[in-house]
């Protein structure tokens, strides 16, 4: 029999996020599904190490990630694969973590994985593209996927429409808020903020930054216009899918202000809403290029939501559409076979 192939994801912190979430937790379970033996830290003390792949992800602290790698070059027969979710080094400045990136040697660890990884895997073909203009290695597309299709039970008692985002995200939510509020004044609507929302740690920690605050107190005016809102708290990210199930939006809203690390972004608000029975309205842009409803202009934003608002069937053929696209494409039981074959490639020298 063949012996499995062994794979250990090193996570860069100890309780795990979302993006250690889509990027090793879920990919490792589609693995472990096709036969792979997937391990996480931490590990027994008296263990062999001798694991086909070793999988970082993200930023760590280069002085502390870099003596753990060279290690491996010299004891191990492992393949060094990196993973990102982010074009990392070109972090907007009205962005709070881009405050924060700099002060741990955390975009040192990017740039030092992209020179010395021997797999790049990223989200999307623009991430790649962005960074094949800073790596010479191989790089792959391994798409976000969702770990399960179980629609909500549409109990909403009238039509409630969700942005769920960490603090990262208030110029997005900024740029929908007019449009919701416009819309209020027609409609018996209602907002629901999910891990997004008033923040006192938020407030302490940037108020010495104009550009993060400018957007942080134009959201807070405008929700307190806001007739219907519900803030929902950030949860586990064992616990997100379900949250957002038992939130229970009619519509999800994706609005994403345009620059260079935005447009590397991944579309996985959209898979995940799908895979819930919520229907999304996203940003016309390339991180959300395969989402089939999507809005440019401030116009756009409000005609596209008043058409979801107002017309059921419209409502329900875009999100049918949607899950199709999602179950088909961005399954976790479709995207394994990818992760699979890029691994496998790798091992065998292809890549």
């Amino acid at each position: 029999m063949e012996n499995k192939l062994k794979i250990l994801y090193i996570n860069n912190r100890p309780e795990p996020d979302g993006c250690a979430m889509y990027r090793n937790i879920i990919p490792a379970e589609g693995l472990q599904s096709l036969g792979w033996d997937p391990h996480f830290l931490p590990i027994p003390e008296n263990d062999p190490f001798d694991y086909d792949i070793v999988v970082f992800s993200r930023i760590y602290q280069l002085s502390g990630i870099k003596p753990i790698v060279e290690m491996l070059r010299k004891k191990s027969k492992a393949k060094i694969v990196y993973d990102t979710d982010d074009l990392i080094d070109h972090i907007a400045p009205d962005n709070p973590f881009q405050s924060e990136i700099n002060k741990k040697e955390l975009v040192g660890s990017y740039l030092y994985f992209l020179d010395n990884a021997d797999l790049v895997t990223v989200t999307t073909d623009y991430l790649k593209q962005e960074i094949a203009k800073r790596r010479s290695g191989a790089i792959a597309v391994v798409p976000n996927a969702v770990r399960e299709i179980k629609i909500r039970d549409r109990r909403e008692p009238r039509v409630r429409v969700l942005y769920s985002g960490s603090d990262t995200h208030f110029p997005d939510l900024n740029i929908f808020l007019d449009v919701f509020l416009d819309l209020q004044k027609k409609y018996d609507i209602e907002l629901v903020t999910q891990s997004i929302g008033k923040n006192k740690y938020f407030e302490q920690n940037y108020a010495h930054l104009p550009m993060v605050m400018k957007p942080y107190n134009e959201c807070m005016e405008k929700i307190k216009k806001v007739k219907h809102y519900q803030f929902v708290k950030n949860v586990h990210c064992f616990e997100y899918v379900d949250m957002l199930r038992s939130i229970d939006a009619t519509i999800g809203v994706c609005p994403l202000h345009d620059d260079k690390f935005t447009r590397c972004k991944s579309a996985i608000k959209y898979y995940d809403w799908a895979a819930i029975g919520t229907v999304t309205l996203a940003q016309k842009c390339v991180a959300y290029e395969d989402c089939n409803f999507t809005a440019r202009s401030y116009s756009d934003w409000k005609n596209k939501l008043e058409c979801l608002i107002t017309d059921i069937p419209l409502r329900n053929s875009i999100l049918k559409s949607q899950i199709k696209y999602v179950i088909e494409n961005r399954y976790i039981d479709v995207v394994r076979y990818q992760w699979d074959q890029v691994y496998r490639d790798l091992l065998a020298g292809k890549i």
